[in-house]
């Protein structure tokens, strides 16, 4: 099963915005939400260096998708949802 990730940090405007997005698809609950320094190993394995970042991880922990564009990862979402309905 899929691990889906939001990596925010403390006052970050974006962030707020994208759990309102994520609130609204009712997705917000299906998301782990981690800040550094707790999230640092997944920044550094992404290289990505703002936030919010969104992250998918397999079974395996194998990042399945990073990005930094909330529709993606909502779209994303709902893809692997509507696929494990099948």
């Amino acid at each position: 099963m899929n691990q889906y990730i939001m990596i925010t940090a403390p006052g970050c405007g974006m962030c707020s915005l994208a759990k309102i997005n994520l609130k609204r698809e009712g997705l917000l609950d299906s998301i782990t939400i981690l800040q550094p320094p707790q999230a640092m190993p997944l920044i550094l394995q992404t290289g990505l260096k703002s936030v919010p970042i969104f992250i998918v991880l397999d079974e395996n922990k194998k990042i399945m998708l990073q990005t930094l564009d909330v529709r993606a990862f909502i779209k994303y979402m709902k893809i692997q949802s509507e696929e494990s309905m099948i």
